[in-house]
């Protein structure tokens, strides 16, 4: 137990605590900020009625969704090339602008209906602009990386939905003005070469990257519509645009979710990155079963749905990332379409619920016929159409980058002989994956982000290697590796 806490756990922590140090990171808080505030509160419109906010996220989800196909179907060519500070910017000032468009203006008047659905379609476009350009900066990351710093951002931002409670309206709109902003002035200077990303060669051809692109984007409308749908039907017929009840769901569920695949990038010995495809698919079953036994005015449906959102998310922008990185498509392509799913999803799932919400009498039997529905869905998704194979191809187990160069067809391949060769001079685990990963190709920068370590943790279990092995170069260690061949 002391190993793996000194080995495992504590090294993981430290890169844990480095890694979501960086613009990048705090872009996209800022941006899940912005989301919560603008959806989950009434900042953007602070005198308007439930239509209204209705109307905003319907525009608004219209817009981001139409936007993000448009360009991930190539129609955004031009964007390939746009720097991150560009496509950022314009996401922002898209988005404060329809803030303020939506917040200042009501539906009383034509005019004024006209200003605030230009606002509310603004913000999804700023919206869409904003996500592709997280996707840019994601697009060439380790798997670990991305689920730490994505999953960190979903806890703190979520704290927006509690401060906006105890603040004036003008205090949460002015909030929902500066935190595009923000976002924007966080991805404008970050580069990739700051955080130290390598590009590596495509695992995946075209065929494979499509396919894969195209399972992924399935599972997402399926899992959104799900997931959409129970966790606004709870709360829809009953609660208010914000309250303190509601809100805390929210606050908890994006803790206890985050919580979960940070709790696997810390402890999990292997790391595999095919971590929450599971949990996801069990917290969304439980949602779908809590809803047919309990009323509506439990909180434990909805907090399961929110928990499973927020986990199935995190899964989302790994996979994606992971296609990107492994895959042989453009970015654009793979971050637009993926994005639009969850949007489209959500908005058939909220619509599904507003349906739900205001029939009356609506027979039990077709709640029950309904979740029953969504759970099967979610488990012929899980099993026919995302599979946890098709995971493992996005994230393969920790082997060399292309083929075992060196190693006979009927014979051992060069990491079963590391692991020989660690088992006899009783290397520990993390020591071991360091070497196996070295002896076939890898270079010290890209173990660090296969293994999540850190930099001096990388060089430090080399040079252990290296005397416990006594070998004085990377040749030696591959010979008297191949030694144990004969």
């Amino acid at each position: 137990m002391g190993v793996v806490l000194h080995e495992v756990v504590v090294p993981r922590i430290r890169e844990l605590a480095s890694s979501v140090s960086n613009r990048r990171m705090a872009g996209f808080l800022f941006y899940r900020a912005w989301i919560y505030l603008a959806f989950f509160s009434p900042a953007l419109i602070p005198h308007g009625t439930q239509s209204d906010f209705f109307l905003l996220n319907d525009c608004s989800r219209l817009a981001l969704t139409v936007s993000l196909l448009v360009f991930g179907l190539g129609f955004g060519k031009t964007l390939e090339k746009t720097s991150l500070g560009s496509l950022s910017a314009a996401g922002a000032a898209a988005i404060v602008l329809g803030t303020l468009l939506a917040s200042l203006t009501n539906t009383t008047t034509t005019a004024l209906h006209a200003a605030f659905v230009a606002g509310s379609l603004l913000t999804g476009v700023g919206s869409a602009a904003l996500l592709l350009a997280l996707g840019k900066a994601y697009k060439k990351t380790a798997a670990p990386r991305v689920a730490a710093e994505v999953s960190v951002a979903f806890i703190l931002s979520s704290l927006a939905i509690p401060l906006a409670c105890f603040l004036a309206a003008e205090a949460a709109t002015f909030l929902a003005v500066v935190f595009p902003i923000l976002s924007w002035a966080a991805l404008r200077r970050y580069g990739s070469e700051e955080e130290g990303e390598t590009e590596i060669a495509p695992d995946l051809d075209i065929r494979q990257s499509n396919r894969l692109l195209a399972k992924i984007t399935i599972a997402v409308v399926s899992f959104s519509v799900a997931l959409s749908l129970l966790r606004t039907t709870l709360n829809a017929a009953h609660s208010e645009m914000l309250s303190l009840q509601s809100s805390g769901i929210v606050v908890f569920s994006a803790a206890f979710g985050g919580l979960i695949v940070l709790g696997i990038l810390v402890f999990s010995k292997k790391l595999s990155l095919a971590f929450s495809y599971k949990p996801v698919l069990w917290l969304a079953a439980a949602g779908c079963f809590l809803f047919t036994l309990l009323d509506f005015g439990s909180f434990l449906p909805y907090f399961f749905a929110r928990t499973g959102y927020v986990c199935f998310t995190i899964l989302t922008w790994v996979v994606l990332a992971g296609i990107s990185r492994r895959g042989s498509l453009p970015w654009m392509k793979v971050f637009g379409i993926g994005q639009a799913g969850i949007a489209f999803g959500s908005q058939i799932g909220s619509k599904l619920s507003i349906y739900f919400a205001t029939t009356d009498n609506l027979p039990s039997e077709t709640l029950v016929a309904t979740t029953g529905a969504l759970t099967l869905l979610l488990v012929f998704v899980y099993t026919f159409v995302l599979t946890e194979l098709d995971i493992s191809r996005i994230f393969p187990s920790k082997t060399a980058p292309g083929k075992e160069p060196d190693s006979a067809p009927s014979g051992p391949t060069r990491k079963e002989l590391a692991q020989a060769v660690a088992s006899f001079y009783k290397l520990g685990d993390r020591a071991t994956e360091v070497m196996v990963l070295y002896s076939q190709g890898y270079t010290r920068k890209r173990i660090e982000q296969e293994l999540f370590m850190s930099e001096g943790t990388v060089n430090s279990h080399l040079r252990n290697i290296y005397a416990s092995l006594d070998v004085h170069s990377k040749q030696e260690l591959i010979d008297l590796i191949e030694g144990y061949r004969e």
